[in-house]
């Protein structure tokens, strides 16, 4: 949509528009372009000039108001925006923060296909959702930008916060992805806590069947054992100035018990 064939402007018109002649080699580029921000509507010497825009038919059909929430897969809330992301909007951001704080979904999802610009008040806001989103374990997502926001949230480094997608299927493909590595992260770790519950009480009597093959008597005969210590066999205490002082045995770091009991210890 161009604004000139949506707001049926004549050809007169069109000659005195300086926008409609600084295109006039490129009118593929006029494709929804905001014609009424271009035209300085935030000047003083032009706002009379452009207090009409709010009129406009193209204006209204670019810059539609409202920000549509729908439920979204893999516990995420999809916005989808359109047009230009104004002060108006930003408020209805603020709006949308307040409920996404009281609501379970940890994910956002800006659809933004429809998007043609964007304030900088917006951009605040988005940047307090996405900060809301870490605090709950989410992300936020902006999904389906054009290349003139891709390349605006590039110059503010926005692409190294803000997860990227070409559409809303991408990026619920991305936090499907997200979820199922979280799951098998979660899984690992429960795996190897229940074999650490299974060997963490292990003894190292009971993991040399009674004989270490280093020691030239049984286990049964060990001061470790007889004594019932539930510190490590490895480690050895004493007492300096009044002060109790534990370090590991240098000779026993070469024992498989240690390395292995070590390393689970480690772990946890």
């Amino acid at each position: 949509m161009r604004c000139y064939e949506a707001a049926g402007c004549s050809e007169q018109k069109r000659s005195e528009c300086f926008l409609y002649s600084a295109f006039q080699d490129k009118r593929e580029e006029m494709e929804n372009l905001p014609c009424f921000i271009i035209k300085g509507r935030s000047q003083e010497k032009e706002q009379k000039k452009s207090c009409g825009c709010g009129k406009c038919c193209y204006f209204k059909a670019i810059n539609r108001d409202g920000l549509e929430l729908k439920n979204g897969a893999n516990s995420s809330l999809v916005i989808v925006c359109r047009g230009v992301l104004n002060d108006t909007k930003a408020d209805a951001f603020t709006t949308i923060i307040q409920r996404f704080e009281r609501i379970e979904p940890s994910n956002v999802v800006l659809d933004f296909t429809s998007v043609t610009n964007i304030y900088s008040s917006c951009i605040g806001k988005i940047v307090r959702l996405h900060l809301l989103c870490q605090k709950k374990g989410g992300k936020l997502i902006v999904a389906g930008a054009g290349q003139h926001l891709q390349v605006l949230m590039e110059s503010l480094k926005l692409d190294r916060i803000f997860v990227l997608t070409t559409g809303v299927e991408s990026a619920e493909q991305y936090l499907l992805a997200l979820q199922k590595k979280k799951e098998a992260a979660r899984e690992k770790r429960d795996v190897s806590g229940r074999k650490l519950c299974n060997k963490g009480t292990q003894r190292c009597w009971e993991y040399f069947k009674g004989h270490n093959p280093r020691n030239a008597t049984s286990c049964d005969e060990c001061a470790v054992k007889s004594s019932d210590l539930k510190k490590p066999c490895w480690i050895i205490e004493k007492v300096s100035e009044g002060v109790a002082i534990e370090y590991v045995n240098e000779e026993c770091c070469c024992c498989k018990y240690y390395e292995e009991s070590a390393e689970r210890k480690d772990s946890q």
